[in-house]
Order: C-alpha cells, then structure tokens, then sequence
C-alpha cells in the first residue's frame, strides 16, 4: 500500500467517523478540474483535516461509454476520482491510476449513503 493508498484509506476512515462531512455539490462547477468532465453526473464535495491544514475533497461520479470487445456494443463504464485542493489549487486526483478501484466505490457507496441530503431524505425512514 502506498501514499495515495493510505491517504483515501484515511480518507475512508474519517467518512466512516463522520469526521469529513459530504455535501452534493454540481460537477459543473469542477469541470476545469475533471478529467473526461463531460461524463460527470455527480460530484460530492468535503473537508479533510490532517491536524495541520484543512484540504477541500470533491469526489466525482463519471459514467464513460467505451466499446466492450466481446460483446461489440457501446456500454457505460463507472468511473470515480477524488480531486483534493488547497485553496483553490488543485494538488492531487486520486484516480483508478494512483488508487485501487474498490476503495474508490467503497468512498463511493459511503458518500451516497452518507451525504447530507441523503440523510435528511432517509431519515424518516429510520
């Protein structure tokens, strides 16, 4: 396990703490940022705080259509990546490159649960 690993691990762990908060956020408003933008239908944004500074998270959602081979169809395939910023620079994108991809959709399966709105839809469900 890396860095990056251990940093979205870390990440993980406070989300699951309900130490980073999410809120949805328009992808939009990153498209400068998100690579293949054009595919992003979802983005979720958060605070992560190492103790000594604090970093703006926005997790992305993007559906990337590509051809399957054995099949020889279109089909959509999901895609997710974390951008980190200080301040408004972005610094790091934890991406299936840098990251493993489960614990990207572990993130992912947290966020949704998990999200601001989210809990407000659901809470009187509970």
């Amino acid at each position: 396990m890396d860095k990056f690993d251990r940093f979205l691990e870390d990440i993980i762990i406070k989300t699951e703490g309900d130490n980073i908060r999410w809120e949805p956020v328009l992808p939009s408003s990153y498209y400068e940022y998100i690579f293949q933008s054009q595919f992003a239908y979802q983005a979720f944004s958060g605070t992560y705080d190492n103790g000594k500074h604090k970093y703006k998270l926005i997790f992305v959602n993007k559906k990337i259509p590509g051809l399957h081979e054995e099949w020889d169809m279109t089909v959509e395939r999901h895609y997710s990546e974390v951008l980190v910023f200080d301040g408004n620079t972005l610094i790091i994108t934890l991406n299936n490159n840098y990251v493993d991809d489960e614990n990207l959709t572990r993130l992912g399966m947290l966020i949704e649960d998990n999200n601001s709105s989210a809990r407000e839809l659901l809470a009187s469900f509970e």
